[in-house]
């Protein structure tokens, strides 16, 4: 199947689904809160969503590769699920994958594990 993620009529195309992944796509596209608003109505009531991105400078900074339209923050990036009504973040560096302890260490991926 090909599609667009921001395209307004795709959970009516698709329907509904207990879980969605999305590895590393948000930070390609720059209708950000479309592509949000399609995932969250993609999901059932009590649907879940996995949803990673590499982070970087923020929001309007320039980054390293020429396909992303931005790399968020870590901050950014949590602020991105206030609808979900449970939320576990999680970081990443090479195979290891671990939950978000407070700790100011850089990992370069984030993932966020959230319940509809």
């Amino acid at each position: 199947m090909e599609g667009d993620v921001t395209d307004a009529g795709l959970p009516e195309k698709l329907g509904q689904f207990d879980c969605l992944v999305s590895f590393e796509t948000i930070e390609h596209v720059a209708e950000e809160e479309r592509f949000l608003a399609n995932v969250y109505n993609l999901l059932k009531s009590d649907g879940t969503l996995v949803l990673s991105t590499p982070f970087g400078k923020g929001r309007g900074k320039p980054c390293g590769s020429p396909f992303h339209v931005h790399q968020l923050t870590a901050d950014e990036f949590r602020d991105l699920f206030p609808a979900y009504a449970a939320k576990t973040f999680y970081v990443q560096r090479g195979g290891l994958i671990k939950p978000v302890n407070g700790q100011d260490e850089h990992y370069p991926l984030g993932i966020a594990v959230c319940r509809k």
